[in-house]
């Protein structure tokens, strides 16, 4: 125990591992300012835009509580709910974020949404040509399914977007973190 000014102050246990770490670092969040900042950055616009001109503001999609908005130091992951159970996760970060730090930040918050909600299934969009939305599905362990031909619009164009998934019961069988 360190003391400070007489009295003990009780030392911070070492996290678990590194995904308890990142867990301590993420937070839900019930509005939609930091989000905003991060969809209206030039590095991520052009690909969450669909077919809007001008500023985005995500404060009606963070305003409805079925969904969920985890944010963390360079970025978060909106899970979009489909329908109970099912949600639909849209991951933005800056350029500062962009590896590494976004794998285990979604790891995280994977972690996050299959131990604090009732969701049994998370899918997500890779739209055609987004190669690191592509490469964080599957470094998160997103399964292919299939290609939707118009599943996703990019600078007022239809183009295809492939669809990845994980189920609970998918991601207990390696989830990093859920022993400890």
């Amino acid at each position: 125990m360190a003391h400070v000014m007489g009295s003990a102050v009780p030392k911070l246990p070492e996290p678990l591992s590194d995904l308890h770490a990142m867990l301590a670092k993420i937070g839900r969040e019930h509005h939609a300012k930091r989000i905003n900042r991060i969809v209206n950055d030039p590095s991520v616009y052009p690909w969450v835009k669909g077919r809007h001109e001008g500023e985005l503001d995500l404060t009606p999609v963070i305003a409805d509580p079925n969904n969920v908005l985890l944010m963390g130091q360079h970025g978060g992951v909106l899970f979009i709910q489909l329908q109970p159970g099912l949600f639909e996760a849209h991951s933005q970060c800056v350029e500062d974020g962009r590896g590494s730090w976004m794998v285990s930040f979604t790891t995280a918050a994977i972690f996050w949404m299959f131990t604090r909600t009732e969701c049994f299934e998370l899918m997500t969009r890779c739209p055609r040509g987004n190669l690191g939305a592509r490469a964080l599905a599957r470094a998160v362990g997103g399964k292919f399914e299939f290609t939707n031909p118009r599943g996703w619009t990019k600078d007022g164009k239809t183009i295809p977007a492939d669809i990845f998934s994980i189920t609970i019961q998918d991601w207990m069988r390696t989830a990093p973190g859920l022993v400890e």
